[in-house]
């Protein structure tokens, strides 16, 4: 309901997006104006970049209408202005699960670093604390936050403007990754484990019809490989 961009101009908004490895799509709604828009593309993209067409879309339309006079300028969080971190947010450091397994590193100094493990030779994002209490990459386009929920659990809390030329401008808020607490292996899993080092396993059961056969990757089981 509080969907940027129309959330500047006071203007309610709906959304629903969805992707599969090849398909993605996205619906906005203007319930107020009688107003929508949908985007759909195959192959290349993603729901975020169908939803960022839709709102430049809708944006045009409802400022040909006059509902509003013009566009306002894109956003950010501006570039980080480093300050004193309180040390107990070290504690945070560790391995975080989201869409991919994510280690986050922390400096006394103030300075984080996340890594992807799943691509070790990638380098790492990194992110400045700041007076906000809250951790800023060097663009400012995105903040990161720890948060402990109720559950007990610790969750890194990511907020990003993400810019696309022609496309304009989105915003988004979740929560990426969850740490993730030490797990000591048995020695049944772990010798079970070691009989899988340097076997490469593939997907054979599928339907005939799978996109996973598509795209043809073979499944790894391999200590060393998932580190």
């Amino acid at each position: 309901m509080n969907l940027f961009p129309f959330n500047q101009y006071c203007i309610k908004a709906l959304t629903k997006g969805g992707d599969t490895m090849s398909c993605h799509s996205s619906l906005v709604v203007l319930p107020e104006l009688n107003m929508a828009a949908a985007v759909i593309s195959s192959s290349e993209g993603s729901s975020v970049i169908a939803e960022m067409m839709a709102n430049e879309l809708l944006l045009s339309a409802i400022q040909e209408k006059i509902v509003i006079q013009e566009l306002k300028p894109d956003k950010s969080y501006i570039i980080p202005v480093k300050a004193d971190m309180p040390q107990e947010l070290s504690l945070h450091t560790g391995v975080y699960s989201g869409s991919t397994v994510l280690k986050v590193d922390m400096s006394t100094a103030g300075e984080l670093s996340v890594f992807t493990i799943a691509a070790p030779n990638s380098p790492a994002q990194k992110y400045t604390y700041t007076a906000d209490c809250s951790f800023v990459n060097e663009e400012g386009t995105e903040k990161i936050k720890f948060f402990v929920e109720k559950n007990g659990r610790t969750y890194l809390w990511s907020r990003s403007y993400i810019s696309v030329p022609g496309l304009g401008q989105t915003a988004i808020s979740e929560y990426s990754a969850e740490k993730l607490e030490t797990n000591e292996l048995s020695k049944e899993v772990t010798a079970a484990w070691k009989k899988r080092e340097n076997k490469k396993y593939y997907l054979l059961n599928e339907k005939y019809s799978s996109m996973l056969y598509q795209y043809g990757l073979p499944a790894i089981q391999n200590k060393q490989e998932r580190g």
